[in-house]
């Protein structure tokens, strides 16, 4: 049930081009609506998908952002200018729509009592001739008690 509702939710942000308006849409052609997940990586695999206690649940409430990316290309600083920021609906998702061409980096938010297991800024570069085209970034994060424990030895002289 709940993978048919956001099933329903990707197909409605395909066929919908102006959900939600980033300030930077003044330009003219093709624009894209960004589609971006954050979900409990139950089993801290850094994929989305199933876990042993099936579909892995977004996460509500938690902000991400979208600069649009000035040179350095693909590091978030200084140079780049934020465009919008909002929070995951009950489903984990947000959506920007009205996204020119361009090079944009998509930021979220720490989670409280989890660790990242995929970038927690991602760059994302929009070209092409499709107009309207659902995208999606994922961001994972996983419980601290489900991370594996990692034991590093030191290396000894012979």
């Amino acid at each position: 049930m709940k993978r048919h509702l956001v099933l329903t939710l990707v197909a409605l942000v395909i066929l919908t081009t102006a959900l939600v308006p980033v300030a930077h849409a003044e330009s003219q052609g093709a624009v894209f609506t960004v589609v971006s997940l954050v979900y409990e990586d139950q089993n801290a695999d850094g994929a989305y998908g199933l876990s042993l206690a099936g579909v892995e649940p977004g996460i509500a409430n938690v902000a991400v952002s979208i600069y649009l990316d000035n040179a350095p290309l693909n590091v978030l600083g200084p140079e780049d200018k934020l465009l919008e920021t909002q929070s995951t609906n009950t489903e984990g998702y947000v959506i920007f729509g009205n996204v020119p061409h361009g090079a944009y980096i998509l930021r979220t938010t720490v989670v409280t009592n989890l660790i990242a297991t995929t970038p927690s800024v991602q760059p994302l570069t929009l070209t092409g001739e499709a107009h309207g085209a659902a995208l999606e970034w994922l961001f994972g994060w996983a419980p601290r008690s489900q991370m594996p424990v990692r034991a590093f030895m030191p290396m000894v002289g012979r």
